[in-house]
């Protein structure tokens, strides 16, 4: 009875998905009606309909592939962080038995990298450090002053990591308003200790409600001053928002760092920031770790594309040379590749030890018994391994290709708008797509569903959900983010004295 009634349920809900996915059918239609009719309601639906309803001939490769392929990395990244927040929503993994669960096939190392989050974020970090310092650091060895650019990037880096932000919570404050979290508490509630994050409260009041959204930006503002903390728990519109406070203060750690060391020898300057790098790494400052992390990585590349540079007769690298296998790629090809190939396996390898602590698990037991005795010995393995991941990418030919192609490339230009706007599709349409399978399929409980219920629930209703994540995030970085990265600018312009805003 319970398989005809799943049937039936079955067939109403792929009806209503058809209907969604016609919008696939409108393909050819909107693209030629869009070309043929280039007026303003063309360019409302060139707006507001998601990219992949008009397909594009693939652009040239960039120039900067090792940076192209940073992008990509990202994007992937930030894909998994999406695999991770739907897992939590299907069934929240840390609910119970944390580790009794570590040792089930879906935490085995590389297949736990489909879904695990803290690695990725820590990737994020990694890319961020790298990226924030490349620039100045060319410019150190050329012999150029860093200060505007410098002084560019702190200024103009609020403006691109909190309006965004900021936005994300004013928009969901309107949609609570408008009531669109409701259907989805309704199936938070009937599904206790199953869903993970709360959705949004409905306030009596839109004065109320928008008070609730400025006391939001006041716990995000307030997380971001040195000493702070910044966890999930201090938000309550989106507690994905506790990353943008680490990735301010860690930026400006950064900058300080570049700023202080700027004037030194490249070796000195090498040996005080993996330094800074290793004592933040031992004594719980790992997100600082990474970023610094990131910025030895961009320093040494450096180097290794510049033959003859190293050692020279500037100021700023005299009397230094890398060792041989740091200095220059190895003579043999196939060797170069199957070392960056290599490190890029163990790197993804390292990153997925179970999050649990003590390490057990061997062989990661064995790398953790190397480590000087500390606390959660297994996120600094996944530190380690996110170092090793990110530098292997930017340098392997063959893995930066995978991390430039046109998917990755589209993932990375979405990356942040996906971040931000993800939870808040989740938490809404998600939660409802959710609750109709364990309806459908009679598993109101975690006792209730076994394995095969549960990847049914997460494939199908993850099918159904992913045109809608990235069409929101596409919006939201038409709408939002570009326009952010364009008025950070734009308002440096106008506060600068004449001739002080960088090229």
């Amino acid at each position: 009875m319970r398989y005809l009634q799943l049937a039936d349920s079955l067939s109403i809900m792929m009806s209503r998905v058809s209907a969604i996915s016609s919008l696939v059918g409108l393909e050819q239609f909107l693209t030629t009606e869009v070309t043929k009719h280039p007026t303003s309601l063309s360019k409302i639906l060139n707006a507001i309909l998601p990219s992949f309803l008009f397909p594009t001939p693939p652009k040239p490769a960039k120039a900067s592939s090792n940076i192209a392929a940073l992008d990509g990395l990202r994007g992937v990244a930030c894909w998994v962080v999406l695999n991770s927040h739907w897992a939590c929503a299907v069934d929240d993994p840390w609910e119970n038995d944390v580790e009794e669960r570590s040792q089930g096939f879906m935490w085995k190392p590389f297949v736990s990298l489909v879904w695990d989050a803290e690695s990725m974020v820590n990737i994020f970090f990694v890319i961020s450090g790298y990226v924030l310092s490349q620039k100045s650091l060319k410019m150190i060895h050329s012999d150029q002053s860093i200060q505007k650019t410098i002084a560019s990037s702190i200024f103009r880096r609020a403006f691109r990591l909190f309006l965004p932000a900021i936005a994300a919570i004013f928009i969901i404050t309107i949609l609570a308003q408008m009531r669109i979290f409701e259907g989805a508490r309704s199936n938070f509630e009937a599904f206790e200790g199953l869903l993970r994050e709360q959705p949004p409260t409905m306030e009596p009041t839109f004065a109320s409600q928008i008070t609730g959204a400025f006391r939001e930006v006041r716990v995000l503002l307030s997380a971001s001053l040195p000493g702070a903390d910044s966890f999930d728990g201090l938000f309550d519109h989106d507690k994905h928002l506790w990353t943008i406070p680490v990735e301010f203060k860690c930026s400006m750690v950064l900058f300080l760092v570049l700023t202080g060391t700027s004037l030194l020898k490249t070796g000195w300057r090498l040996i005080i920031h993996f330094c800074i790098t290793y004592y933040c790494l031992l004594n719980d400052f790992r997100n600082a770790s990474l970023f610094i992390g990131g910025m030895v990585l961009a320093e040494l590349d450096i180097i290794r594309r510049s033959p003859g540079a190293f050692p020279g007769t500037g100021s700023h690298g005299s009397g230094f040379t890398l060792p041989l296998f740091l200095s220059k790629y190895p003579r043999s090809p196939r060797f170069a590749t199957l070392s960056w190939i290599g490190a890029f396996i163990l790197g993804l390898f390292i990153m997925g030890v179970p999050l649990v602590e003590p390490v057990t698990m061997q062989p990661h037991a064995w790398l953790a018994s190397l480590l000087p005795d500390m606390w959660d010995k297994n996120k600094v393995l996944r530190a380690i391994g996110s170092i090793m991941t990110t530098w292997a990418c930017i340098n392997s030919p063959a893995i930066s290709r995978i991390f430039a192609s046109r998917l990755a490339e589209y993932l990375g230009k979405i990356s942040f708008a996906l971040y931000l706007s993800h939870g808040m599709v989740i938490r809404s349409l998600g939660y409802v797509v959710i609750g109709f399978f364990r309806r459908v399929m009679g598993t109101t409980t975690r006792e209730d569903t076994n394995l095969r219920q549960f990847l049914f629930i997460w494939i199908l209703s993850y099918i159904i959900m992913l045109p809608f994540w990235f069409w929101a995030a596409e919006l939201f970085c038409k709408f939002i983010d570009l326009p952010s990265v364009t008025f950070s600018r734009w308002i440096e312009q106008r506060m600068s004295r004449p001739g002080q805003t960088k090229a």
